[in-house]
């Protein structure tokens, strides 16, 4: 793990900014004889000798798995990202988003002879593709 150390007030707030809106983990900590205020960014070295951010994606994705259809389901996310599902198993919306977006699925149009329930259909994107939203249709 590398780490950048910068004495000056104004440089030490310049660069944990520009590291944080990187997505770097960034603190300012108090050191030395004179307890002076340091910026101290970390990062990790990956195998290819660069670093690594919390996150290198900038958009994810957000699906989960469908049981027991019969027909054709419409699902709805944010009520602007409609995909229409024929299938059991895994399914994923068109968009991608960035991190941190607030997403609400729910059931658009159910097949004709079913009803479909969501379960874990609101959340927040955490840095990784949403995969835990599960439909079930009776």
């Amino acid at each position: 793990m590398n780490q950048f150390t910068f004495n000056k007030l104004l440089l030490q707030v310049f660069v944990c900014f520009s590291f944080c809106l990187s997505a770097y983990d960034c603190s300012i900590k108090k050191s030395g004889k004179d307890k002076t205020s340091n910026i101290i960014a970390l990062a990790d070295q990956g195998q290819n000798g660069t670093a690594n951010k919390n996150s290198e994606k900038s958009n994810f994705t957000i699906g989960g798995n469908v049981s027991g259809l019969v027909g054709q389901l419409f699902l709805t996310n944010n009520n602007s990202d409609r995909l229409p599902v024929n299938l059991n198993g895994s399914f994923t919306f068109g968009n991608s988003f960035p991190n941190l977006t607030t997403y609400f699925v729910s059931v658009f149009t159910n097949p004709p002879t079913q009803t479909c329930s969501v379960s874990n259909q609101v959340g927040k994107i955490d840095g990784k593709n949403v995969t835990d939203i599960i439909v079930i249709c009776k």
